[in-house]
């Protein structure tokens, strides 16, 4: 078994300790600056290769000594045209690169070695190039122990003495420190298998957990080192470790740089590497593909995993119809759910299925909605249901659009009837466009009856409630709102705040202010001058105490305000509150 690295070491695994090898100079020389390349560099590799049978669980590890990998990691070969259509590419300097698919003869795919690029016989197409990933970083991790700390530091300084700083480090390991480890430096994955290979010869005689292999598989898979992965995962079969994680971790790692023909390779030879090929694998192939988008991937691999003597089942159906929720492609998901009615027929516990189905039907820009009742009307005459995620999403469809009619409809239809009981997302939508529609009475009618069904109001509830009472000058509901909605921690929105101040009702506009100034929602000088402005036609002195009041919290009076508070404290001979004010003005 083994590692490869075509540069300036290769790394070669092997079942047999006595066989641990490095092989060196695997790179073309190193030209001096300014002369030119050579065009024909030669080229080197290791075709041997050593069996050994599975063996317990527990077995000295296959990795050999060798320096450790670059950390970098090179750019995906999804980034370059496919294939069949790649022109012939030189070797590069960085370690674990992508074997140029001419430069060695053709192998045949798994089990012996996956080919590093989808087989063109493969009736799967190619995906479009992928955002590099971001990996956990120990950084994010402030209480991480210090000797974890400080490994993590060794194996990102991208050092070529890695072995002997992690010596010098003096620091004993547990398979859990090793696991934590390599799970925080997904970044490095050279020094990672370098320092796997050192925990394993020093601390642990080469007895791994089998997470910390799948972590290694899913590191070089992440990275885009597929032959490396390969590597790995062939050294796992010969200590007996492997599972379906593993495979799982192989299919998101190919799906997700669009390899969606090696995963379906991946898939047909687990029964080799004594995995059984199941409708869980299945699921978990699917998973991966549905996860970056391939949705036409997808349902090839159904049709080609019946060919092999895998039925889907309702989850398989599920996977794909989320993903084609995730791309909103309504009429994918309409194949998918008559290949799912065909295949399994209706089940009223299929519920994420259904669900994902009619949100993708809602998704559609013509008549997505009376299309999804039309569907829904289906579901319920053969005993069927979809759950609270699609009436949150119809529901929220109906306040996008302002279509009060087909949200009562629906309400009376369904949720009265007790097909789905309503959430508070559900009862915000509701009032929210009863709200909308200038129907307080009904509104309220709804956030009365919320309780009863076990969903309590929320911000936005609230918000909602106080606002068309604002909108609607009903001044003393509005603060029994506000109370209640202090008094259940949630606050007004500034908007709202603002909008209470048109009411012109002073115990209103000095409940919200006060609000605003313990909670510091903003605008605190546009709300207190308001506040002011009002209070100084009818009762001033709340006006000079709410003006001092601004002053002392540090929010500005504005200079009407306060000539207008000199001109009624002169018509009753109170100048000294004036000049009181005045005076902390200019200090302000």
């Amino acid at each position: 078994m083994r590692i490869q690295s075509y540069s300036t070491t290769c790394l070669v695994l092997t079942s047999d300790p006595a066989q641990l090898r490095i092989l060196h100079s695997m790179s073309p020389p190193r030209r001096r600056r300014g002369a030119s390349p050579d065009p024909h560099p030669k080229r080197h590799c290791s075709r041997s290769r050593s069996r050994s049978p599975p063996s317990s669980r527990h077995h000295r590890h296959p990795l050999s000594r060798s320096p450790p990998f670059s950390h970098r990691r090179r750019r995906s070969p999804s980034r370059s045209p496919p294939p069949s259509h790649r022109p012939h590419q030189s070797p590069t300097h960085s370690p674990l690169p992508s074997r140029p698919h001419n430069q060695f003869p053709t192998r045949s795919p798994l089990p012996s070695r996956p080919p590093h690029h989808s087989p063109t016989r493969s009736p799967l197409p190619s995906r479009p190039p992928r955002r590099d990933p971001v990996f956990a970083s120990y950084q994010d991790h402030p209480d991480l122990p210090p000797n974890l700390r400080r490994l993590c530091e060794i194996l990102s300084s991208g050092s070529l003495s890695l072995p002997s700083l992690l010596d010098n480090t003096g620091t004993v390991l547990t398979q859990s420190d090793v696991e934590t480890v390599l799970r925080l430096s997904y970044s490095h994955p050279g020094p990672s298998l370098t320092f796997f290979r050192w925990a394993g010869e020093r601390h642990l005689n080469h007895m791994h957990s089998c997470y910390s292999w799948n972590l290694i598989v899913d590191m070089l898979g992440k990275n885009l080192h597929f032959d490396a992965m390969w590597d790995a995962v062939r050294s796992m079969r010969d200590l007996n470790l492997l599972s379906l994680a593993t495979f799982a971790s192989v299919f998101g790692s190919l799906a997700s740089d669009g390899r969606a023909g090696e995963a379906l390779a991946a898939f047909r030879a687990m029964p080799m590497y004594g995995i059984r090929r199941d409708t869980v694998a299945l699921n978990s192939l699917l998973a991966a593909l549905c996860r970056v988008g391939l949705l036409v991937d997808g349902r090839t691999v159904l049709r080609e995993a019946a060919l092999v003597g895998v039925k889907p089942d309702a989850d398989s159906f599920a996977i794909l119809l989320e993903g084609c929720e995730n791309e909103k492609d309504s009429k994918c998901a309409r194949k998918v759910f008559d290949e799912m009615v065909t295949a399994i027929g209706w089940n009223p516990i299929n519920r994420p299925a259904y669900d994902s189905f009619l949100v993708t039907l809602l998704s559609s820009l013509d008549d997505g909605f009376i299309e999804a009742m039309r569907c829904l009307e289906d579901l319920h005459q053969h005993g069927c249901s979809p759950g609270p995620k699609f009436f949150r999403a119809a529901f929220q469809l109906c306040l996008s659009k302002c279509d009060i009619q087909g949200a009562t409809a629906l309400w009376e239809d369904y949720i009265d009837r007790g097909v789905c009981p309503p959430d508070t997302a559900i009862y915000n939508c509701i009032i929210a466009l009863s709200c909308k529609g200038r129907r307080p009475d009904v509104a309220f009618r709804y956030f009365d009856e919320m309780v009863l069904h076990g969903a309590f109001p929320d911000s936005d509830t609230y918000n909602s409630m106080f606002q068309v009472l604002v909108q609607a000058r009903k001044a003393r509901e509005a603060v029994a709102i506000l109370n209640e909605m202090l008094k259940n921690e949630c606050l007004p929105t500034h908007t709202n705040c603002l909008l209470a101040f048109n009411t012109k009702d002073p115990e209103l506009c000095i409940k919200v202010w006060k609000c605003m100034l313990e909670h510091g929602i903003h605008p605190l000088e546009e709300a207190g001058n308001l506040l002011v402005s009002l209070l100084e036609r009818n009762l001033l002195p709340e006006a000079c105490k709410y003006a001092e009041d601004l002053i002392d919290n540090g929010v500005k009076l504005s200079s009407a305000n306060l000539a207008n508070l000199k001109r009624g404290l002169r018509k009753i001979h109170k100048d000294e509150i004036h000049d009181r004010l005045l005076l902390k003005w200019k200090q302000r």
